[in-house]
């Protein structure tokens, strides 16, 4: 009685730590998805696959909002509702407005970039995150730590 507890303990841990990873980005995949729908939002989006398997590895889906001020304020207040649960986050603020916003889960990355004229560009890359970099942007002897993280080299003493 007492093993099955714990086992039903352990799945239940389990799942909720998923649903958990899965809702670190409600809002934003929300604002996302909504914007994929918009007449006035372009979309471009470019698929990575592995050369053996043809499997996609990395897709990047730019998106970009021309003339729609109420959907740039929804997207900027679903960054500010997600970002706590980021694994890392940025801001950039010019005159008081916020300009540049990202955020990094575990296999995806936001960005969120605004012009002057008001317009807003939204990329989404889903995939690996150690492909984001590529590998010829990683220092030799650099230590790739789990998460995605890297750590610089060493120098000898």
């Amino acid at each position: 009685m007492k093993m099955r507890n714990l086992v039903v303990a352990a799945v239940l841990l389990l799942t909720g730590s998923m649903a958990m990873d899965l809702m670190a980005q409600d809002a934003i995949a929300a604002v996302v998805k909504k914007c994929e729908t918009q007449k006035d939002v372009q979309v471009q989006k470019v698929r990575s696959r592995d050369k053996d398997t043809k499997e996609v590895t990395r897709e990047i889906t730019n998106l970009t909002i021309v003339n729609n001020p109420s959907l740039v304020n929804e997207l900027v207040a679903a960054f500010n509702k997600d970002k706590a649960n980021a694994l890392d986050e940025s801001e950039s603020m010019s005159n008081g407005k916020t300009t540049n916003l990202y955020c990094r889960f575990e296999k995806v990355s936001y960005s969120y970039t605004q012009n002057d004229e008001g317009n807003a560009t939204i990329s989404v890359i889903v995939g690996d995150n150690m492909r984001y970099f590529g590998a010829g942007k990683i220092a030799p002897g650099t230590v790739v730590r789990p998460k995605g993280r890297a750590e610089a080299p060493r120098v000898a003493e």
